[in-house]
């Protein structure tokens, strides 16, 4: 998304799946949307190595979605460093932005 784009949204969509794009409110600033990527599901493992994005201890190719430069942006991580959790907890869900140098993520 760049400036001056626009989203169409699904108040209430019917499955929520990874990759999906999803907007909710900021909690952080009044009137403000957040919109993010649904990387994890429950019970999933989500680590940072190298700059590239596994899941399940499975390499992910974001290439379709995040330019090259940006991937090299994201910081290592694995989510317990994060979360103090190891997976993304049952009923929960874990999100990042696309602009990954520059996005707050859950």
């Amino acid at each position: 998304m760049s400036e001056g784009s626009y989203i169409l949204l699904w108040k209430h969509p019917q499955q929520l799946e990874r990759n999906a794009i999803v907007t909710f409110k900021a909690l952080e600033e009044a009137n403000s949307q957040y919109v993010k990527r649904i990387i994890g599901l429950p019970g999933d493992k989500i680590e940072v190595k190298n700059h590239e994005l596994y899941i399940n201890n499975q390499k992910q190719d974001q290439s379709s979605y995040i330019p090259l430069e940006k991937q090299l942006a994201t910081k290592d991580f694995p989510l317990k460093k994060n979360s103090s959790v190891e997976t993304v907890p049952k009923n929960k869900l874990f999100f990042r932005g696309d602009n990954r140098g520059h996005s707050n993520d859950s």
